[in-house]
């Protein structure tokens, strides 16, 4: 049985947070278009990076504990909506003990989906 395009969403915004939380180059450039951007607040100043960028500081990022994700690292998709060939996905994530809430925006590219762009906010206190 083919998978849904809901399926194949869950499974990019998936692929895209484990391989942000583990420095997976392989896992980013699936789930990321080449030329996708990502953009946000941190710490008072306005991140704005290319794929490869981005590829490059989740590679400086903490590891979750060997043995799986552990405390300071949660994952949910919280809403979906998707018309025709797009899709614009929340996610409410925690790396390394930081809370963010992303908005990614999705493309049908075939038969997958990719993230064009990636849009964060970075929960104060965490």
């Amino acid at each position: 049985m083919p998978k849904s395009d809901l399926q194949k969403i869950n499974d990019t915004a998936w692929t895209y947070y484990h391989g942000m939380i583990y420095g997976d180059e392989k896992l980013l450039k699936k789930a990321f278009h080449p030329k996708a951007v990502v953009s946000g607040w941190f710490n008072g100043e306005l991140a704005w990076n290319p794929r490869e960028a981005f590829i490059k500081l989740c590679q400086t990022l903490p590891r979750p504990p060997k043995g799986g994700v552990g405390k300071g690292y949660h994952f949910e998709v919280t809403a979906i909506d998707i018309v025709n060939d797009i899709a614009n996905v929340k996610v409410d994530d925690t790396v390394a003990g930081t809370a963010f809430t992303d908005y990614l925006t999705m493309l049908r590219q075939g038969q997958r989906w990719v993230i064009v762009n990636k849009t964060f906010h970075k929960h104060e206190g965490a």
